[in-house]
């Protein structure tokens, strides 16, 4: 009897841990919902300090994000730039993250790093329509 119920404890210890991830991964869109209200309401450093709380997959990639969007609109661009590396690092193959990066990147005259990320959004999205700012092979153009 007692190995008969192993595989039944098994799923119920299964089932209690999705559930356990489930309600987090809940509670994290909540709070990355809060952190895009918050920009929306244009209370920036709040939205940041928001989503640079959220550290667990999946909710922190996009958090990056809002992170480095918000940081941008705060005036805050080296800070937004950090936010976007963290962002690229967690999800390398988005290229909505290299796309505004890049475009950070060219507005701080940083046109090398900024033609490596439109390069890459490039490469992930090739029918990406290119920012103002840069040219066709990637290059930014100092706009």
């Amino acid at each position: 009897m007692t190995g008969a119920r192993l595989p039944s404890v098994a799923i119920a210890a299964l089932c209690a841990l999705t559930a356990i991830y489930l309600a987090q991964a809940r509670n994290d869109a909540e709070v990355l919902r809060e952190a895009n209200q918050q920009g929306l309401a244009g209370r920036f450093d709040a939205a940041a300090r928001t989503a640079h709380g959220l550290d667990r997959a999946p909710a922190d990639a996009r958090a990056r994000l809002v992170e480095a969007h918000a940081l941008e609109a705060a005036r805050r661009p080296a800070a937004a730039s950090d936010a976007y590396a963290r962002a690229a690092r967690r999800t390398p193959n988005d290229w909505v993250v290299h796309r505004d990066w890049a475009v950070l990147l060219n507005r701080l005259r940083d046109h090398r790093a900024a033609s490596r990320e439109i390069g890459r959004a490039l490469a992930l999205n090739p029918r990406m329509a290119l920012p103002a700012g840069f040219v066709r092979g990637g290059q930014a153009s100092g706009g």
